[in-house]
């Protein structure tokens, strides 16, 4: 779930060819920050997480091409998404060391390098509604 304030004018930009696997939300603030949230179902193939994967690549590289500028943060429950791929083609840096559903890292916080000393070290607040991840709260260091 992303929660946008009233004043933070921005751009719904989720590709038409996202994934159908998965549950995509791209929202673009100017020409400086790709907001995606996404939540990756659990109990998926390899064959489907690399595919996921690979098309989060491509649609963000579309995006960068255009601007070479821009600044992605990637979000959500992920489950068994591995990230590393992700982190190293699209230069991003994940935030979240800290147990979100039970003992595992779910849900993680993926954003540009050069974002990722704006942030204070993430904590947690208890689940919402009948969540059974606990929230995650990152705050901007600066």
């Amino acid at each position: 779930m992303i929660y946008v304030r009233l004043h933070f004018s921005c751009s719904d930009v989720t590709p038409s060819s996202a994934c159908k696997y998965t549950e995509q939300v791209w929202l673009q603030k100017s020409s400086n920050v790709l907001l995606v949230g996404m939540y990756v179902p659990p109990s998926l193939s390899t064959s489907v997480l690399d595919a996921i994967k690979d098309d989060i690549v491509e649609n963000a590289g579309k995006l960068l091409e255009k601007l070479p500028d821009l600044k992605i943060i990637l979000a959500g429950d992920l489950n068994q998404l591995s990230t590393d791929s992700l982190e190293r083609d699209l230069r991003l840096k994940n935030l979240i060391d800290i147990p979100t559903r039970c003992s595992a890292t779910l849900d993680k916080v993926l954003v540009d390098q050069d974002l990722a000393d704006f942030y204070n070290p993430p904590v947690t607040a208890p689940n919402l509604g009948n969540s059974d991840h606990l929230i995650v709260v990152l705050n901007s260091s600066k």
